[in-house]
């Protein structure tokens, strides 16, 4: 029996996505696809990525092209809704070495 009061259990079985992995990516200093930790399943449907500080200038693009121009990861992280295709573009940059923590999501089966 799970410790979750009901309401919330039953909230987060209703869900249509579940947590299926999570990556931790550590000292980011140049460009990095997300690809070079994370193994994305065919049918992920979002990922979220979340500085380790706030402090963290990270930036990020789904084209694979990210660079000190491209646009700022926010402090409090961002929650992508994804394909295979596009999760396995998406890149990400930092000036000064930078951690990040990533989550993937995947279809309740």
């Amino acid at each position: 029996m799970s410790d979750l009061p009901a309401q919330n259990r039953d909230a987060n079985e209703n869900r249509d996505e579940i947590l299926t992995a999570i990556y931790s990516m550590q000292n980011i200093t140049t460009s990095v696809l997300l690809t070079t930790v994370a193994t994305f399943a065919a049918n992920v449907t979002s990922i979220m990525i979340v500085p380790e500080l706030s402090t963290d200038n990270v930036r990020i693009s789904h084209t694979g092209d990210a660079s000190a121009s491209t646009g700022h990861l926010p402090v409090t992280g961002i929650c992508i809704p994804v394909n295979k295709a596009i999760a396995d573009t998406i890149e990400l940059y930092a000036a000064a070495a930078s951690d990040v923590t990533l989550f993937v999501y995947g279809p309740r089966t």
